[in-house]
């Protein structure tokens, strides 16, 4: 982990806050940035089998469409959660679940308990 650029490793830690598995525009959402860029970094992160792998597409009820990754090992998701600060997680899940909320609307919360994300069960 330490060896990756600053913006990897911003990218893994956000990453663990949407859960095991993650859509790249969870990822975006928390890192106000573009989903185009974060998937991009996704995917080379997945090509050198680096913590990350392609895990397909997320389709979300609002239209948005983008990469779906998954943390390798569930120690790699746990270990990049746990370098996140606690005040800066909770800022995380808020944003991460305000986009979901957003996309989702009424249906976020049967949303959340479907796919079982970690920022719903640890928010």
């Amino acid at each position: 982990m330490e060896r990756l650029n600053p913006v990897d490793q911003a990218l893994l830690e956000i990453a663990s806050v949407a859960g095991m598995v993650f859509s790249a525009a969870a990822v975006a959402a928390g890192m106000n940035a573009d989903v185009v860029e974060v998937e991009q970094r996704c995917a080379v992160l997945a090509r050198h089998q680096q913590f990350v792998q392609a895990c397909g597409t997320a389709a979300w009820s609002d239209g948005t469409l983008a990469a779906q990754y998954g943390f390798r090992h569930a120690f790699y998701q746990e270990v990049c959660y746990e370098r996140v600060p606690v005040a800066r997680r909770a800022q995380l899940h808020r944003q991460i679940g305000g986009r979901l909320e957003a996309s989702y609307g009424p249906l976020a919360r049967g949303y959340c308990g479907r796919t079982r994300h970690a920022f719903c069960a640890r928010a």
